[in-house]
């Protein structure tokens, strides 16, 4: 009686117990097929030569595609056919090339070989493509890097890496006043960079600082964007050194050799520029020395300058005709003093500025409020009658 009690009130013990007796003999066999598969799969591993595990693959041939027959263009030429024009301080600029090299591949047929075409096709309305940066033509070795130059062929940076410009894209006519707004102070704030350029419409042209890391990653990254690039060079205020722009500014003081030399510094940071912006600077823009060092290696080079019209006393106009070198100011700061209703202020006279002269140029720190007010702002320029630049269209070689 004990035994049947025992029983009834442990039935699982005793299906535990059997259970393991029938698992441990039903693993023998499954043990012994798993040790043969896991032996057959190491042979093969080791005795055949297979990279791709097995894997199928296609293999296919493509023929090589003979070039056209007729003579290429020069190189240096399709350069300046396919570069913007500078334009003069009336705003008025040729034409750039609408056309991108798209590559086709057709599969093959029966034969089971392909061929590759290379065609030229419009590029989208408003499609606005930038060159890479660098571009080996336009660079050469210094001790501090990699300096812009003027190509062999002529070709110059300000040309090259400007953003193209075509009248005839815009549903204005070609005399509809043209605003271009440049935006500094980018790279010194990753996130700052990163909201302007995918904030801000791909006209604004943005100045980097040459400070902060990663400089070259974030100036890719506004030029695949359409964002045509300056340098933001630091210059000497009155105020010098309370108020320090930073590293390497160019000062009033010192001599030529070192003045180009801190140019150089800052022109190595990155590629892809096409000319140079005042940061801060009221008593270096007042220098006619530091100017003419200044404006001549810029000229030498191939870049173009513009003064951010922040100072009353700046002579770069003057200079700039002196040296001959592409030039333009701004009318007004837009974000003097950064608040919604005054930078919305700022962007009213800047267009009345355009309205009188047919042109105008408005500077903007990257600020949060400036950045959301001017893209708010550039929504609407065009319903306005107002057609938005890069710097580039405004500068030109000033006589």
């Amino acid at each position: 009686m004990a035994t049947a009690i025992d029983t009834l009130y442990r039935p699982l013990a005793g299906w535990v117990q059997n259970r393991r007796i029938r698992i441990k003999i039903g693993l023998v066999p499954v043990l012994c097929l798993w040790v043969l598969v896991a032996g057959g799969v190491a042979a093969w591993v080791l005795l055949v030569k297979d990279p791709y595990g097995g894997e199928p693959i296609i293999q296919a041939s493509l023929p090589v595609i003979a070039p056209p027959s007729a003579s290429p263009t020069p190189a240096h030429e399709a350069d300046e056919a396919a570069a913007p024009v500078a334009a003069g301080e009336d705003g008025s600029a040729a034409p750039a090339g609408e056309h991108s090299q798209v590559k086709i591949i057709t599969p093959g047929g029966a034969s089971g070989q392909g061929q590759v075409r290379i065609i030229d096709v419009p590029n989208a309305p408003g499609s606005r493509v930038l060159r890479a940066a660098p571009e080996p033509r336009l660079v050469e070795k210094s001790r501090h890097g990699l300096l812009p130059r003027i190509a062999p062929d002529g070709t110059k940076p300000s040309a090259f890496y400007a953003r193209p410009f075509d009248p005839a894209a815009s549903n204005r006519s070609s005399a509809a006043p043209r605003i271009a707004v440049l935006f500094g102070g980018l790279g010194l704030s990753a996130n700052l960079t990163s909201e302007a350029i995918a904030k801000l419409p791909a006209e604004v042209t943005l100045a980097f600082a040459p400070y902060g890391s990663a400089l070259q990653a974030q100036v890719n990254k506004a030029r695949s964007d359409g964002h045509e690039v300056m340098l933001h060079m630091p210059m000497e205020p009155f105020d010098f050194p309370a108020n320090d722009p930073g590293p390497q500014t160019l000062l009033s003081t010192l001599t030529v050799d070192q003045n180009v030399d801190r140019l150089h510094w800052a022109m190595t940071r990155f590629s892809g520029f096409t000319g140079l912006a005042n940061y801060m600077g009221a008593k270096f823009v007042t220098s006619e020395e530091g100017l003419k060092t200044l404006f001549t290696e810029l000229k030498r080079r191939g870049l173009s300058f513009a003064d951010d019209g922040s100072a009353a006393r700046s002579r770069t106009r003057e200079i700039a005709r002196q040296t001959g070198i592409a030039f333009t100011r701004g009318a007004l700061t837009i974000d003097a003093v950064p608040t919604q209703q005054r930078i919305d202020e700022a962007l009213a006279a800047l267009e009345s500025e355009a309205e009188q002269k047919g042109f105008a140029m408005g500077v903007a720190s990257a600020l949060p409020i400036s950045i959301e007010r001017v893209a708010r702002w550039a929504k609407a320029i065009e319903r306005k009658g107002f057609v938005l630049v890069p710097v580039s269209v405004l500068t030109s070689a000033t006589k």
